[in-house]
């Protein structure tokens, strides 16, 4: 493993300008961004894990190069909730645009080195930023703050304008530094 900086953590942690371009190229300039659409446009094939793998090796996604038919392909959970759903593949997603030339998800290296655990923060930043991108929370965040009655009210109507959770919404806001916990 190479020797990670913390300036090149930092800077692969700052998503904005990235999503910003990926979201221009796939015509998303409303919420809620539309994750399985992006993924069919960079051709990746999505379906869904097995029982087997969600119940006896509890993961809920999974993105992967198949080399037989030398295409990318991302499986989540088809019972969760939609919600939940969007969540996984955007953060599949970030393994994709992060990660694609030296990712790869299998049983070897699940959560079993210093390597995976950053690649796991950075797809879950990455997924943050992709389905609550800054630019359009501000947005659409001032035009929501106009008709909420309070601040649970308006991240119940943030969260369900980006289609996310509660408590995802209230994170992001947080860590925009809009809101305290």
């Amino acid at each position: 493993m190479k020797d990670v900086k913390l300036q090149d953590i930092r800077d692969k942690l700052d998503f904005a300008t990235w999503v910003d371009h990926i979201l221009k190229d796939n015509k998303q300039n409303t919420p809620p961004v539309n994750v399985f659409n992006i993924s069919y446009n960079e051709n990746i094939e999505l379906g869904y894990l097995s029982k087997r793998k969600v119940q006896n090796e509890r993961i809920e996604g999974k993105c992967y190069f198949h080399n037989r038919s030398k295409h990318w392909v991302i499986r989540y959970n088809k019972d969760n909730s939609l919600t939940r759903q969007r969540i996984t593949v955007a953060h599949e997603l970030g393994h994709y645009f992060l990660h694609k030339t030296s990712f790869e998800d299998t049983d070897d290296v699940l959560f079993r080195n210093i390597q995976w655990n950053l690649y796991e923060l950075q797809a879950n930043q990455f997924a943050a930023e992709l389905l609550m991108p800054k630019t359009m929370i501000i947005q659409y965040g001032e035009k929501i703050a106009d008709r909420s009655k309070s601040k649970p009210h308006f991240i119940k109507l943030m969260s369900e304008t980006f289609m996310v959770s509660q408590k995802a919404m209230q994170y992001r806001l947080y860590n925009m530094g809009l809101t305290d916990l």
